[in-house]
């Protein structure tokens, strides 16, 4: 091993210098790996030794990694119920507008309730509480949301009716995604499986949700529901009104 400082060859393993006392190698902050006395960046994870501001190729892994992370979230899906039917005989323009009218009341009720709008899909809206911004009462505020948009929907047509699920519980979340892609997990799919087994016009709730929010929500009991790709039945609440201000105040 030669040293750095001096030049001097010095025996393999050797920690410090014979010659000069130099330190003959220390360990990357980052990897752990061995690096040379005096180099600038690790050979190994390319994690800048200096005092200087990171290069490109290094900040970018770094912001990748610390964009990903596991959050407590409730996740929100609600579709219509009866709209297949009804917009084959209806005016494409009519059908679009119908379903503007859809969206924006979702919408509304949604980011009025601090959610954050995940996708529309078709007829379904699937959004999200907890990222990018959280608050201490987003399960209660995703079961109000719901609530109110179920309640919106008769006034936008007679003939149709809306239905929603609320999971609460850990889930991988992009906070770079924007919006499309942010959350995912079994939550995900698992608070769809509870939507699509809802009643029309009713918001069905898992066992954390309702705990979160039953201060302020007045919930029923439904029994256990099987629901595709789960191996047990998933226990469910529906949640009936709003009697108190947030938090239960």
């Amino acid at each position: 091993m030669r040293c750095a400082a001096c030049g001097t060859e010095n025996e393999p393993g050797s920690r410090f210098c014979d010659e000069c006392g130099s330190p003959m190698a220390a360990a990357c902050p980052t990897c752990r790996q061995p690096v040379r006395a005096g180099a600038r960046f690790c050979r190994n994870c390319g994690t800048s030794l200096t005092d200087e501001a990171p290069t490109q190729a290094t900040s970018e892994p770094q912001r990748a990694t610390a964009a990903n992370e596991r959050r407590l979230v409730s996740v929100l899906f609600a579709d219509l119920v009866g709209f297949t039917s009804l917009a084959e005989d209806r005016d494409p323009e009519s059908t679009r507008d119908l379903l503007t009218k859809y969206f924006d009341a979702a919408r509304d009720a949604i980011e009025r309730h601090g959610g954050t709008i995940e996708k529309f899909i078709g007829d379904a809206v699937m959004a999200v509480w907890g990222t990018p911004i959280a608050h201490e009462d987003d399960a209660e505020r995703a079961v109000r949301a719901g609530l109110e948009l179920v309640d919106a929907i008769p006034a936008i047509h007679p003939n149709l009716q809306a239905r929603a699920g609320v999971l609460t519980g850990e889930a991988a979340v992009n906070l770079e995604a924007g919006n499309q892609g942010m959350v995912a997990g079994d939550l995900v799919n698992t608070a769809a499986r509870l939507q699509g087994v809802a009643e029309p016009g009713t918001v069905l709730v898992g066992e954390a949700t309702m705990r979160a929010a039953e201060r302020s929500v007045v919930f029923e009991p439904v029994g256990d529901r099987t629901l595709k790709g789960k191996t047990s039945p998933v226990p469910a609440w529906q949640a009936i009104r709003v009697v108190a201000q947030r938090g239960g105040q």
